[in-house]
């Protein structure tokens, strides 16, 4: 039996050529039956439909961020669209 699904979002306030080729990855990974966690590319704006569409509990990463975890730009286990907004408001910007 495979694993449940990871619930996972990759919210990018300035999407990156690196999150369009990550995309591509699990894109391709999937159409050979590996499964993928499900992420949305989002500005801050779009956040809680994001999260909406990808489901409580996510993550949420930074994008265009050197060394994310180091960064501050990763935080797991949102519960919901409150506090998307609030780990999306502490998160920085940039490296």
């Amino acid at each position: 039996m495979p694993p449940p699904r990871a619930r996972f979002s990759c919210q990018a306030y300035w999407p990156s050529r690196s999150s369009e080729v990550g995309a591509a990855a699990k894109a391709a990974l999937a159409a050979r039956g590996v499964v993928v966690p499900r992420a949305e590319v989002s500005t801050r704006a779009d956040l809680a439909t994001a999260g909406a569409v990808v489901g409580f509990p996510l993550v949420l990463k930074g994008q265009g961020i050197a060394h994310k975890t180091e960064a501050g730009a990763v935080v797991l286990g949102v519960p919901d669209a409150a506090a998307l907004q609030a780990a999306a408001d502490a998160m920085p910007t940039d490296s």
